[in-house]
């Protein structure tokens, strides 16, 4: 789950960028445990418009670890505070402003930050969001 803001800049008809700040809720679970890891993210995505409306985006997001919870245990310091990845989507925007954003961003560090482990964490994550364009 996510919400934030965002702000689509118009280079012309077919390119825009587009700076999001959203507040992220992610997750996994191993065995039994069920590890909640919440973000700040800051994505920043290139939008290029295929028809009217229709847009493919791409960008870096990095992201700022705020909390992490396993079963109500504070974990934060288990995990690094910074992740950074690569988002890419498709994008549908109605001329009354309604818009639907299908999206993955895929985790290029690793955020296991436990002294002496070897495993490697990444995160993952699939969105689908709806979205509403004041201007």
């Amino acid at each position: 789950m996510s919400f934030g803001a965002y702000s689509e800049i118009a280079f012309n008809e077919k390119f825009s960028f587009q700076p999001e700040l959203m507040y992220s809720i992610q997750g996994f679970s191993v065995g039994d445990d069920i590890v909640t890891l919440n973000y700040l993210s800051l994505p920043l995505m290139g939008k290029y418009y295929v028809t009217k409306g229709l847009s493919v985006e791409a960008g870096p997001q990095i992201g700022y670890l705020l909390s992490a919870k396993d079963e109500g245990r504070d974990v934060k310091d288990n995990f690094k505070t910074i992740d950074y990845g690569l988002t890419f989507g498709v994008g549908y925007k109605l001329e009354n402003g309604l818009n639907f954003t299908a999206r993955y961003n895929a985790g290029l560090s690793n955020i296991n930050d436990v002294a002496g482990s070897k495993d490697k964490f990444r995160n993952g994550v699939a969105q689908l969001s709806i979205g509403y364009s004041f201007f």
